[in-house]
């Protein structure tokens, strides 16, 4: 069952030219001594492939960059990141449930692990795994930033599982709020 107002198209995507620009520079040693492929080249690559849908070929090209540098590099936080965000977008909702929460375990402190979070609850509703979408998006609801967003999710996610009295006071919540829409 799809769920009409959670947005296919993950967030995140500006971080992606910078992110695997500085994981790039981190294998450059490699490349320099032979072992690899020119990581710059291989970053410019994955990025235009996530920006053009290219799902595939971008997951290929950023595991070959976790690959090279390494999960316990700092500078891949937002390589991970992006490669949850390729699986979600891919569709593969399973594999990217895992990729964001392997993500949040190890950089939940970080400034984007909110929206990291938001996109976790997405890909749970998406699942129909509505008790654990609707917890994030309750705890979301506490960040003013991410308020208007988590209740109006929180309210589909009630509505599909068949919450509907949680559903109107969610929605009654949004409207006394000042509704916006998901992507604004």
């Amino acid at each position: 069952m799809s769920i009409s107002i959670f947005s296919k198209t993950a967030r995140l995507i500006g971080l992606c030219a910078v992110s695997l620009f500085v994981c790039a520079t981190a294998a450059r040693a490699q490349y320099e001594q032979g072992m690899i492929a020119d990581p710059a080249v291989a970053a410019d690559q994955a990025n235009k492939a996530f920006q053009t849908g290219q799902w595939d070929e971008a997951l290929k090209l950023v595991d070959g960059l976790i690959a090279t540098v390494g999960e316990d590099n700092p500078n891949v936080e937002n390589v991970l990141l992006m490669r949850a965000a390729i699986l979600f977008n891919k569709g593969d909702y399973p594999a990217a449930e895992e990729a964001y929460k392997k993500y949040l375990g190890k950089y939940g402190a970080s400034t984007q692990a909110p929206a990291a979070r938001m996109t976790l609850g997405q890909t749970l509703a998406l699942q129909q795994k509505w008790g654990e979408a609707s917890a994030i998006f309750k705890e979301l609801e506490q960040n003013p930033d991410l308020q208007q967003e988590a209740l109006q999710y929180g309210a589909q996610v009630a509505l599909q599982s068949g919450q509907n009295d949680d559903a109107i006071t969610a929605l009654r919540n949004v409207m006394s709020s000042g509704a916006k829409t998901p992507d604004t």
